[in-house]
């Protein structure tokens, strides 16, 4: 309506009038202002504040060669800004060239540049920029050192230096891909796509949004050829370079990598392989009759502009305890409990619309079989965010292999699960995995290490380590997070049954 009504009026100016309003902006402008303002004019650029391609070109340039990099800081607080014991460091980045701001332009910039259907320039210049890694320099001021990994934009999403949405930027180089679909065959389109939707910067952004587009018939079937092929190079290559107790920066970036990977898999397979316009068709039933019931419900809880206490949300409860009869659910298909457990998961169990509670429920009670729970475990498994639920599933059920390779992937500083895969490798006559977690743990965690010091003191008194005993001994009573009573008692007790 605007657009019309703007150019019902240059329709009535003459000439000379458009000159002059022209000239009039022009004279009110900031002088910062004014080359962009001229840029634009001439045709060099189409979104005044929009950096031009060139200045991009400069830009990723100089994040390539390390002339504009972000810096790393940490330090060690006693205690919090409130005078409470803390205890612990705290870790950030600094961002000295204002590279994020600069990032944010162009990010905004594409969105208008797609707006004025440029969408090879968004395709160009999202191709560019959404895969940049910045080198980190450790700051003059910081306690600790950094360990030397690139930062990517997925670490400024996580560390929120970015204040752009991830999810935004991904939908809109899907729209310019979209729109220049002509221009690549088949197979092509697929792979520019999985490149978009495997790029962990864009991981709430899913391949069903392009359910009901104009695509080509076998695009997702393209997509999940390319993907289970990437997925098995991504696998043999971790196999290759990193044995299951090393652990590195690069490691942990090839798995992040992996696991969106899955989750896009997953996704594909769910919601868009034999979807018909978005819309899953399944026999009536029972559940089928009472999840759409619930969709509809969920639906008028988006419509609010606040999620509180909406009685929509009670109505899915009640909805939910009705259909908590395992012996009623499990005379349902499977395949269409599986497509429920597909949408929960896929809406984070609709923790936004205030049913998380319900939703986790329903879920367990769609399960019926040891054989479904797996299978539902291996769902959660594709998604980064649910791999720990997963891996109390595996473990509920059978598969400690699943567990402890969860454990083996997901040690960072808590101690408790270095312990836990401790005791595993102790059970399974493992000594040596087990000193190697357990001294990976000394360097890695800040919190409670009391058992990980008991269990190095009671190995190296059974290796007759009299040397190494006593520097663990002396570290564990420099340690304030050690309970030197309990580790007097540990030794004690396995000093009288020696």
């Amino acid at each position: 309506m605007f657009i019309e009504q703007v150019k019902a009026q240059l329709k009535k100016m003459s000439e000379v009038e458009k000159e002059e309003w022209i000239l009039d902006q022009a004279k009110v402008l900031h002088e910062y202002e004014q080359m962009n303002f001229l840029m634009s004019l001439s045709g060099a650029k189409r979104v005044q504040y929009m950096p031009t391609l060139e200045n991009i070109k400069l830009f990723l340039k100089d994040v390539e060669q390390g002339d504009i990099y972000l810096e790393y800081e940490t330090h060690y607080y006693e205690y919090d800004d409130d005078g409470r014991y803390f205890g612990d460091w705290k870790v950030w980045y600094n961002d000295p060239f204002r590279a994020m701001s600069y990032l944010e332009r162009i990010f905004r910039g594409c969105h208008d540049l797609l707006l004025l259907q440029e969408y090879k320039q968004v395709e160009d210049i999202l191709d560019m920029v959404c895969n940049l890694e910045f080198e980190v320099v450790e700051a003059p001021d910081s306690e600790d050192v950094y360990d030397g990994s690139p930062f990517f934009l997925s670490d400024a999403v996580k560390e929120d230096l970015l204040s752009v949405s991830a999810n935004d930027i991904g939908t809109d180089w899907i729209k310019a891909i979209i729109h220049l679909q002509e221009e690549w065959g088949g197979l092509d389109l697929a792979k520019r796509l999985v490149k978009v939707f495997a790029n962990p910067f864009f991981k709430k952004l899913e391949p069903s949004i392009l359910v009901g587009e104009k695509i080509p018939q076998d695009l997702f079937s393209n997509m999940a050829d390319i993907l289970e092929d990437q997925i098995t190079d991504i696998k043999i290559y971790l196999d290759k370079n990193f044995p299951k107790n090393m652990f590195s920066n690069e490691r942990y970036r090839y798995e992040e990598i992996l696991e969106r990977q899955k989750e896009v898999l997953l996704n594909i397979h769910e919601r868009c392989l034999g979807a018909d316009n978005g819309k899953t068709t399944t026999k009536s039933s029972m559940l089928a009759d009472s999840w759409e019931q619930i969709k509809g419900l969920f639906k008028e809880l988006g419509s609010y502009e606040y999620i509180d206490d909406q009685v929509e949300i009670e109505e899915i409860s009640d909805i939910c305890d009705e259909l908590m009869d395992p012996n009623k659910l499990g005379q349902e298909d499977w395949e269409l409990r599986k497509s429920i457990l597909s949408d929960i998961i896929g809406q984070y169990y609709y923790d936004a619309y205030g049913c998380y509670d319900s939703m986790f429920d329903l879920s367990r009670a769609l399960c019926v079989t040891k054989d479904e729970f797996l299978k539902f475990a291996d769902m959660l498994n594709a998604i980064k965010y649910y791999q720990k639920e997963a891996a109390f599933i595996y473990r509920e059920y059978g598969r400690e292999d699943k567990y402890i390779g969860y454990l083996e992937t997901h040690l960072d500083k808590d101690s408790k699960l270095y312990v836990e895969l401790i005791e595993y490798y102790k059970k399974d006559d493992r000594a040596d995995d087990a000193r190697q977690v357990a001294e990976k743990a000394l360097v890695k965690c800040k919190n409670d290490l009391t058992d990980v010091y008991i269990f190095l003191l009671i190995d190296a008194l059974n290796r007759v380590d009299c040397e190494q005993h006593k520097k663990l001994y002396n570290s564990a009573k420099r340690r304030r997070m050690v309970d030197m009573n309990r580790l007097e008692q540990a030794l004690t007790e396995a000093e009288r049954e020696e």
